[in-house]
């Protein structure tokens, strides 16, 4: 499995963007996490739009991502 090194926690298992799928948590830097609330692809496919809920401060975020991009696992 591939790893992500994170700034304040180090290395953690990841996978790739397209593979995340709703209701799943992704991991940010000093283990922030967010859970993944909705997702849309694109129109080229290239990469993905995520509708993320911060689990400390419960505010809702929309942020893309390139598909085959590598992050953490919540």
């Amino acid at each position: 499995m591939k790893k992500v090194h994170y700034q304040g926690i180090g290395d953690k298992p990841a996978k790739r963007i397209k593979d995340f799928k709703v209701g799943e948590k992704m991991l940010f830097n000093f283990g922030e996490t967010c859970t993944v609330l909705d997702k849309e692809s694109t129109k080229s496919g290239k990469s993905t739009t995520f509708v993320l809920k911060d689990d400390k401060s419960k505010s809702i975020h929309k942020r893309r991502f390139q598909n085959e991009t590598y992050w953490g696992i919540g």
